[in-house]
């Protein structure tokens, strides 16, 4: 192996073990090393519901840290007065538990209209709040004075059982403020005119055209109902549909592997519905006479550019972009395979809002488990994929990898952005040619205050690791490392503290999460 092979390795396992250092810290890290080794049965994950029962004994708030809580709440300059709304007797648990609240500032009324307080939350007669609850939620409203909305995370205690719903921070996506549930407070400022509380709470959120919300992560609210009433994912709705038919310009990087191209090629051309495309392709060098002759082929009736220099993804990509037409750009891997007609329709649908930076696809395996979808910034040290391997349609307790959301990053392997949004950003960094190139590109979308979008509605299939290594060039990791080292030490606001998002399923954890690679 060469020298740069073992840097690569070695920065990679430098890496690794400082993540877990600080996220399991040093017998927590040595345990699991085991477990891997196959030498103790200390790497299995205890059920969901076993590890969300300790985290609540773990964060239960004893007499020493309610006192505290009560001593900072004498701290508030300002504390502001919150309307609990609520059809309830003062023998119900929402009322039992208002009467432990370590925030005293508070009205249980039974309607809107009676209201008086600044802060207005919607409730069940058989809701429960823990006693730091609207104080948190206080707090922050008070520090943030621009924010109009926060929830927090809850859980649905029922017959059937408890059902924790752990949040992202606020994702438009993610059916359309549904995922919150009741577990929110918000300023009477942006509740306009309504008379009494909506039927759904949450997807009041939905409907708040402009106003500000926030996460605080916590299991703040145990919500009354039964396990699965109100479902975390809101149900897949199917593909969206764009507006007009604006030209989408495909640029695919590629080199030999002529099998690779001839599948990815002919699926497009195939498959696709949305028929206003080009190709783009960018030969890195192609020398296999197979792959020459397919790319002569395909100059026929597709455009083929030749840059014969070093690979570098990122300045093929920028080149294939400069030689494009379209209005939008899809970057796409020569390794993928289409399987869904509507695919490239439902990128288009979300580029298409101005408030959009990057969409991204739901890429499978050929076992059809979950290769990418999204990317979570910090999970395994730099950046990785929540439910790598799970199903394809896997509800998860983070609302899994079926439905349309919000990440930080998603994969370069399929990309869509608007040529403006491509420009104004400076496309991609030609200094990371390997590595995190789409992760640095999608941050520095989200620097200019737009989204990044995951549609799962865009399935391919990702016949991965045709062509890269499993460590990443320490260079590109160092560059990144550098240049995110305040978001990387802050934490992905899209993942969340409380899992660990390694394993398929998405287990309940410590700490960050720990993952695989990116592209």
């Amino acid at each position: 192996m060469s020298l740069g092979g073992l840097l690569d390795r070695a920065y990679w396992a430098g890496g690794r073990l400082a993540f877990s250092l600080r996220s399991r810290g040093i017998a927590g890290t040595v345990q699991f090393a085991l477990g891997k080794a196959g030498l103790t049965r200390g790497h299995e994950t205890p059920s969901l519901a076993l590890q969300y029962g300790r985290w609540q004994a773990e964060h239960h708030l004893d007499a020493r840290g309610i006192a505290g809580l009560a001593r900072e709440v004498a701290r508030l300059e300002r504390p502001l007065l919150v309307s609990v709304v609520a059809q309830a007797a003062l023998s119900s648990p929402l009322a039992q538990s208002l009467a432990r609240q370590v925030y005293p500032r508070h009205e249980l009324v039974p309607s809107l209209g009676t209201a008086r307080g600044e802060l207005i939350g919607f409730f069940r007669p058989g809701d429960a709040l823990e006693p730091d609850a609207l104080f948190r939620l206080v707090k922050r409203l008070s520090a943030e004075p621009a924010l109009d909305v926060v929830y927090s995370d809850h859980d649905l205690v029922g017959p059937g059982g408890v059902q924790p719903v752990l949040k992202p921070d606020w994702s438009p996506e993610l059916c359309a403020g549904a995922y919150v549930g009741r577990a929110f407070l918000a300023r009477r400022r942006v509740l306009g005119a309504l008379a009494a509380a909506p039927s759904g709470a949450g997807a009041l959120l939905g409907s708040l055209a402009g106003a500000r919300i926030a996460r605080e992560p916590g299991a703040l609210f145990h919500l009354d109902g039964e396990v699965g009433e109100e479902r975390a994912d809101g149900g897949p709705t199917g593909s969206p549909e764009p507006r007009g038919a604006p030209l989408v310009s495909i640029v695919i990087p590629t080199r030999d592997r002529a099998e690779l191209l001839r599948r990815a090629i002919g699926s497009i051309e195939g498959q696709t519905e949305y028929r206003c495309f080009e190709l783009v392709l960018v030969d890195n060098g192609s020398a296999d006479p197979e792959a020459v002759r397919y790319l002569s082929v395909l100059s026929n009736r597709h455009r083929v550019i030749r840059h014969a220099a070093a690979f570098n993804w990122s300045a093929l990509c920028n080149l294939g972009a400069r030689q494009a037409n379209g209005e939008y750009l899809l970057f796409l891997n020569n390794d993928v395979e289409v399987v869904q007609g509507g695919w490239l329709g439902a990128l288009l649908s979300h580029a298409q809002k101005p408030e959009v930076g990057a969409v991204g696809a739901r890429l499978l395996y050929p076992d059809r488990t979950i290769q990418h979808a999204g990317i979570i910034v910090g999970q395994g040290g730099i950046a990785g994929h929540p439910f790598r391997h799970a199903a394809a349609d896997a509800p998860g307790p983070f609302f899994g990898p079926a439905v349309a959301r919000n990440w930080s990053a998603v994969t370069g392997a399929c990309l869509m952005t608007r040529r403006d949004v491509f420009e104004a950003v400076g496309g991609f960094d030609e200094r990371l040619p390997i590595a995190y190139n789409d992760v640095d590109f999608c941050l520095r979308a989200r620097e200019c205050g737009l989204r990044v979008v995951y549609e799962p509605g865009a399935t391919l299939l990702h016949h991965e690791s045709a062509s890269r290594s499993r460590f990443d060039p320490w260079r590109d990791t160092r560059r990144f490392q550098r240049r995110w080292r305040e978001l990387l030490l802050s934490g992905d606001p899209y993942g969340h503290p409380l899992l660990d998002l390694t394993r398929p399923e998405g287990d309940i954890g410590r700490g960050r999460r720990a993952g695989g690679g990116t592209s």
